[in-house]
């Protein structure tokens, strides 16, 4: 089957899944000439009215943007990460098969972890991994217990307040409410994040790969939580039913494209679906395979309910808790003054002085900043915010020549915070310092 036949026959699924909302992203290369998208995510807003064009007239892959008509998505995402090894993940059916049985086990856990807990979710498996996704009605009571947890930063305030007619995401204000929800869903997400860290714990020891949070290490099991930094009003993830084509835009291999699968749909009590690898895998590869077992499924992405209190409760029982508590209640040092206190501590490592002087890129990159991190919450005791507070002032200095946005797509102090939050938990989980 060719790709404009796939889409046409997946196109009343597909367009079931924007049913909370009225446009979508497409990415190809092809947006760079002719909309002048950026190289690095080559991707275009586009009113759903538009979705048959691009995709069944023109065959491009698309993503679900997480802000919806008073909803807003959890893309929780899950992936591995095999570095110079990925482009293995598409050489064939084969090796793909090989590589993604390492995942498969993870992905289960974290599916079990919903079924057992009656939350109700779709899940859809991709070319490296899978995402689980439900949305969440903001006025609805599990959404109000979504957005008490939740803490929006000053950065993302000012992003909410911004209303331009001219972008499609921008039309309307970002109300702080859903905001606050999707904040919630971020910090669920490191609660399960973690869970699963721990679950598989004897990965490294038993000769496999590791599980941990947002590229830590490289050639792991990532539990990929950096679609929570950021504003939400610009974050997105691949559709159910899109095409993947990494194979040749990303390594070269001209090949037909993969394409993500649905697993399951789960309504709380009854699932529908088929959870098989080797079914799955046959679904990626054969476009035509893929069509017809989308039709097992409406594309109607699952509104969750208050089956999601009980386990808000449990993760609010948590040391990990405890730690976003005290974090979001420290007092933040005034800015500017942060960077300047750390560069005035005796005794850092080379590493961390060359990031306080010159930070861009290695205050980008995950493997730097668990370390950097680690030092000083654990060797100086530094209070989490305020080594925050370090990398808030690090972004916001403009004479760093930062490309990216940080003063509104990605703000400098809700950036800063994220990545602190979540490599200070794993140093503390480390050190002892914090159980799950």
């Amino acid at each position: 089957m060719e790709i404009l036949d796939y889409y046409k026959a997946v196109f009343p699924q597909l367009q079931n899944c924007y049913s909370n909302t009225d446009y979508f992203l497409a990415n190809e290369k092809t947006l760079i000439q002719e909309y002048g998208a950026d190289p690095s995510f080559p991707a275009v807003t586009f009113n759903t009215d538009e979705l048959y064009h691009v995709t069944a007239e023109r065959g491009f892959q698309v993503h679900l943007p997480v802000l919806g008509y008073n909803t807003v998505l959890a893309p929780m995402d899950f992936e591995l990460f095999l570095c110079k090894d990925q482009s293995r993940l598409f050489t064939s059916r084969d090796s793909h098969r090989y590589y993604f049985q390492r995942i498969w086990p993870v992905i289960n856990y974290i599916k079990d972890l919903f079924m057992s807990r009656g939350i109700p979710f779709m899940l859809d498996y991709t070319a490296a991994g899978a995402h689980i996704l439900f949305y969440n009605p903001v006025y609805q009571n599990s959404s109000k217990a979504l957005a008490a947890i939740g803490y929006i930063e000053e950065g993302l305030k000012r992003n909410c307040e911004v209303k331009d007619r001219s972008d499609i995401r921008r039309r309307h204000r970002t109300k702080y409410r859903s905001a606050r929800v999707f904040s919630g869903i971020t910090r669920l997400a490191e609660y399960v994040a973690l869970l699963t860290m721990n679950e598989f714990k004897s990965n490294m020891v038993r000769g496999r790969l590791p599980v941990t949070v947002s590229d830590a290490i490289d050639n792991c099991i990532n539990i990929d939580n950096s679609w929570a930094e950021g504003s939400p009003t610009f974050r997105c993830i691949r559709s159910p039913f899109s095409l993947h084509k990494k194979n040749y835009e990303k390594y070269g291999m001209l090949k037909s494209p993969l394409v993500s699968v649905v697993g399951m749909v789960f309504n709380g009590s009854e699932a529908v679906g088929n959870n098989d690898m080797d079914f799955i895998m046959d679904c990626m590869w054969d476009l035509g395979k893929a069509a017809d077992y989308a039709k097992a499924f409406t594309g109607h992405i699952p509104n969750t309910n208050d089956a999601l209190i009980p386990f808000i409760d449990e993760y609010k029982n948590s040391d990990l808790y405890r730690f976003h508590q005290d974090f979001d209640n420290t007092p933040d040092i005034e800015p500017g003054m942060a960077i300047h206190y750390a560069k005035e501590v005796n005794g850092l490592s080379d590493v961390t002085r060359w990031m306080l002087n010159w930070p861009n890129p290695m205050c980008l990159q995950p493997i730097n900043l668990v370390s950097f991190i680690k030092e000083f919450v654990i060797n100086f005791n530094w209070k989490p915010k305020h080594v925050a507070n370090i990398l808030r002032d690090v972004y916001a200095n403009k004479e760093h020549g930062w490309v990216q946005d940080f003063d509104d797509a990605y703000p400098s102090d809700e950036k800063a915070n994220f990545w602190t939050r979540t490599y200070t938990a794993l140093a503390y989980i480390e050190n002892g310092r914090m159980n799950m």
